[in-house]
């Protein structure tokens, strides 16, 4: 059925006229779609040369057609492409029928994220099931009992990558502690369980036995409990403090009067030291100090935050009395504010163009796929970026702190550059104007130390910039 459907796509494309590629053609689709296709099933791991080889012919035209090159010369290329495509589906097939027990373990334990939290036994699982792949000649292996041995690697990434899955995600004891605000109000223990958490996922990244995890990960779970009730304690003894903080919250003090609002983040996780060590006198001054920095944090922010959204746009107002270079400006920000209306973005203008900030960018938990209603969202994105014809974007993705730092770059890097095959995918935008950049962990615009903070640090950032 496979080889079927795409070698129907392929005869289909063969028959189409060559004088429209010039035009962002069928045929441009055609091959893509084609290739996407092919990766779906696996291309790049079962026939990585011939997927490469394929890909960069497709490439290959897309350079000579944006350098309006001949329509021989693109012609070449496509059919170069379809052709290795075509040879290449038939070992496919094939390749998938014998691999099928390790494709299936490689997607469960994608699925738990084990290429992120399950290192050790994924790179093992990867690197053998890339040999095994090079080792096979004339469509028969030598030794089958060399998939299962992969199969057994992928199975214990899987394992070890949902034990990671259950404690970031679902776990009570981290979760109950980030709500109470314990980073700030109990802040030691904490610290401590914090610790013992970070030793918990580097112990299962290098695959350590499940018994010497769950001791560690009981000395955090107490912690954690510890942290969190004596938390409770401190809001019930001094809600005050939490109703201005949260006050600043709402204004966008985090971000719009960073530097008051973390003298403020200071001083209350000082009154949180305090009260560990059960020093009244010493609890309530810092709370006073911090009190004064949350309610300045908030009156600046309440200057400083832009406009997200003007129902009458900005343009039709005095018109008359402005510039002509501010009315084409206004006119730019006015479409971008209307685009938006009613999504959780924040649009801050920059020379020459504006930074979208996206807050409701969610992905599938612990993932790199995008849902549903990201792509919602991203359709909205490239109505924003035909606004600026002549621009470049730039879109960064970013994580919080939590698992081995290369890999969150890796993840970052991932999600960025999915969201830029959408908006390739769905649109008719130049991929030479769009570029994506993982950040990682760099650049967190809040504190990684509870739950609400490092869900703000997951975050994307497009940026489009007028040539």
């Amino acid at each position: 059925m496979r080889s079927r459907l795409i070698i129907f796509i392929i005869l289909f494309i063969s028959t189409i006229n060559y004088a429209q590629v010039k035009k962002g053609s069928l045929f441009f689709d055609e091959v893509r779609i084609s290739l996407n296709t092919a990766l779906q099933f696996n291309a790049d791991i079962l026939c990585p040369n011939e997927f490469e080889t394929a890909k960069q012919y497709y490439l290959n035209a897309l350079e000579l057609n944006n350098n309006l090159k001949s329509n021989e010369e693109i012609k070449t290329e496509l059919e170069k492409s379809v052709s290795i495509i075509t040879k290449m589906n038939e070992k496919l097939e094939k390749k998938t029928e014998i691999f099928k027990p390790i494709l299936n373990a490689r997607d469960s334990a994608l699925f738990n994220n084990a290429d992120k939290y399950a290192g050790d036994y994924w790179e093992k699982a990867e690197d053998g099931f890339k040999d095994l792949v090079e080792e096979l000649q004339d469509n028969d292996l030598s030794d089958p009992a060399q998939i299962y041995e992969i199969v057994k690697y992928y199975n214990l990434a899987s394992k070890y990558g949902a034990e990671a899955n259950y404690i970031l995600s679902g776990w009570t004891p981290l979760r109950n502690a980030d709500q109470n605000l314990a980073n700030l109000l109990y802040p030691d223990t904490y610290l401590k369980g914090y610790e013992n958490l970070s030793n918990v996922l580097g112990m299962i990244n290098s695959g350590t036995e499940i018994t010497e995890i769950n001791d560690v990960l009981k000395s955090a779970e107490k912690q954690f409990n510890t942290a969190a009730e004596n938390s409770f304690t401190f809001k019930e003894q001094h809600p005050k403090i939490l109703q201005d903080r949260a006050a600043a919250i709402d204004s966008g003090a985090e971000i719009y009067a960073s530097k008051l609002w973390t003298k403020g983040e200071m001083n209350l996780e000082e009154a949180g030291k305090s009260f560990e060590e059960k020093d009244n006198a010493d609890v309530n001054e810092y709370i006073k100090t911090a009190r004064i920095n949350y309610l300045s944090a908030a009156q600046v922010a309440s200057v400083e935050k832009p406009i997200t959204f003007s129902p009458t746009p900005i343009y039709k107002r005095n018109i008359l009395t402005k510039p002509n270079t501010r009315k084409s400006k206004l006119i730019i920000s006015g479409n971008i504010y209307s685009i938006f209306k009613g999504e959780n973005v924040t649009i801050l203008r920059q020379s020459n163009g504006v930074k979208l900030l996206f807050g409701n960018l969610s992905f599938n938990p612990m993932g790199t796929m995008l849902n549903n209603k990201d792509k919602q969202i991203l359709n909205k994105v490239i109505y924003a970026i035909n606004s600026f014809p002549k621009s470049n974007v730039k879109i960064y993705s970013f994580t919080d702190n939590i698992g081995i730092k290369s890999m969150n770059k890796e993840l970052s890097q991932k999600r960025a550059d999915n969201i830029r095959k959408y908006l390739i995918k769905n649109s008719q935008i130049d991929p030479s104007r769009i570029s994506s950049i993982g950040m990682g962990e760099l650049n967190p615009i809040a504190s990684n130390k509870t739950f609400e903070g490092r869900k703000k640090n997951n975050r994307i950032e497009i940026v489009i910039k007028k040539l």
